[in-house]
């Protein structure tokens, strides 16, 4: 799973900085570029996606090639 396309389900990059409560869009649009989301940001993209019926798992923003903690 891309980064890109969770920040697709999201509506693009202004519209998920938006939903994050971000007051403009390069943290998102960064994420975008790197192709990564960084873990300390893991709970804050968890929590908007419920609050917006948004299908996002941690298991997909982890990036492929890193086992997740069990």
């Amino acid at each position: 799973m891309s980064i890109r396309t969770i920040i697709a389900r999201f509506g693009g990059i202004q519209p998920m900085a938006k939903k994050l409560g971000h007051r403009n869009h390069t943290t998102v649009q960064g994420w975008w570029e790197r192709q990564t989301i960084p873990a300390h940001r893991f709970r804050e993209v968890m929590a908007a996606a419920r609050v917006n019926n948004l299908a996002v798992t941690v298991e997909e923003l982890v990036p492929s090639g890193i086992e997740r903690a069990a």
